[in-house]
């Protein structure tokens, strides 16, 4: 197979966008949350992120992340394109694709169980998916929070 990937600068956003949140005293709290490109030293972050969204046991969470960053993860910034949702400099989703000829298959999405239901996959899939010229796939797992 012959990889390509799309090779975005970090240091550039991808996209910029308001989040509304409501606080205790029902006042509300405009945070921005930035889609970007993931980079090595976000790794630690997406592990994080997938951890609580894919282990619900604390248990088995705890051992897990002693294992480390998961492999996969750094492969997916090498070889095909992982993106970061980041709000106030805390990863809150992330999502990768690899693309082999037309055919881009989404490898990964994730978020975080606090930042569900407000956009981020969306967002993050959105960023993913915006080339027409491209066949979009998704493979799904039988897991509970599979596609």
């Amino acid at each position: 197979c012959i990889c390509h990937s799309t090779v975005i600068p970090r240091a550039a956003p991808v996209s910029v966008s308001a989040v509304r949140r409501s606080t205790k005293a029902n006042n509300t709290k405009v945070t921005m949350r930035t889609i970007r490109p993931a980079g090595i030293d976000d790794m630690a972050g997406v592990n994080d992120c997938w951890l609580l969204s894919d282990i619900p046991d604390a248990a088995e969470r705890a051992a897990m992340a002693q294992l480390g960053v998961a492999p996969w993860f750094p492969h997916i910034v090498h070889t095909g394109t992982l993106l970061v949702a980041e709000v106030d400099g805390m990863i809150v989703g992330f999502a990768g694709t690899q693309t082999r000829g037309r055919v881009c298959y989404l490898a990964d999405c994730f978020v975080r169980p606090d930042w569900q239901s407000r956009g981020v996959a969306r967002a993050l899939l959105e960023q993913l998916h915006a080339d027409p010229t491209l066949i979009h796939c998704t493979l799904a797992s039988s897991g509970r929070l599979s596609m």
